[in-house]
């Protein structure tokens, strides 16, 4: 019983900590991509704007 306080209920509660961080890390991950392509994608749609102006003009 001894050894399961000092080395099976530290591991544990470790591995769950470790869990918990890397699923916040997967997600925080995720979102940040999805911003970026989102950014990227306003972007692009105005550049195309921009350039679908230039050669209606000439």
């Amino acid at each position: 019983m001894r050894y399961i306080r000092l080395f099976v209920i530290p591991i544990l509660l470790t591995s769950v900590c470790g869990f918990l961080l890397h699923s916040a890390y997967i997600e925080v991950e995720n979102r940040t991509i999805d911003q970026l392509n989102n950014q990227q994608l306003l972007a692009a749609r105005q550049a195309a704007k921009s350039i679908q102006l230039t050669f209606r003009r000439r």
